[in-house]
Order: structure tokens, then C-alpha cells, then sequence
């Protein structure tokens, strides 16, 4: 089986205060989870633009990063040049003198 691009989404920032994505290519759905829970720092300082904000940092519980955090509607081959051309609005960023 040719690999996968998995993609995850981890809490809702639309109905609580934190929320990630992540996307991870592996053989299988199993696979990416083991390795996105081994790339997750157990902490991650934000960068802050305001100057009275001394710093923000996330923590992050690996084992709460389960499989049904994934998104099986938005995994992707890899390999498929149309999906890397386009953003996810649809619309391609390829020059189109380059396409001619």
C-alpha cells in the first residue's frame, strides 16, 4: 500500500480555546497517529506580536491524540501533484506561464 497523507484534527478552537491540525504520511492510520504523538513536544511556545505579552505556551497530552482524531475526508496521496498546486479555497498557486 502506496503511503498516505493523514490528516488529524485535534480539539475546536470554534467552541473551546485550543485546536490543532496536523497532517502525517504514513502506511496507515495507525502508523501516523504513533508518529505525530512522537512529534508533539510536550510544550510549544507561541510566537506574540504584542510586546506586553511576556509569552504563551501550549501543552500538549500526547495520549489524548487519539484515531478518531483523524479526518479520513481529508487524507491525500502524497504523490498527487493537483492537490500540491492547489490551496484548500480550490484555487492553484502554479504560474500559468509554467503550464503552457
Amino acid at each position: 500500500m502506496p503511503p498516505t497523507s493523514f490528516h488529524f484534527d485535534v480539539g475546536n478552537s470554534s467552541t473551546g480555546p485550543i485546536g490543532f491540525c496536523a497532517r502525517v504520511v504514513a502506511e496507515t492510520r495507525e502508523e501516523a497517529l504513533e508518529i505525530l504523538r512522537d512529534a508533539v513536544q510536550e510544550s510549544a511556545k507561541i510566537p506574540t506580536y504584542d510586546e506586553r505579552i511576556e509569552y504563551v505556551e501550549v501543552y500538549f497530552n500526547q495520549e489524548q491524540i487519539v484515531l478518531g482524531d483523524s479526518n479520513p475526508g481529508m487524507d491525500e496521496d502524497p504523490d498527487d501533484e493537483d492537490d500540491d498546486a492547489a490551496d484548500e479555497t480550490g484555487v492553484s498557486d502554479a504560474d500559468p506561464a509554467e503550464e503552457g
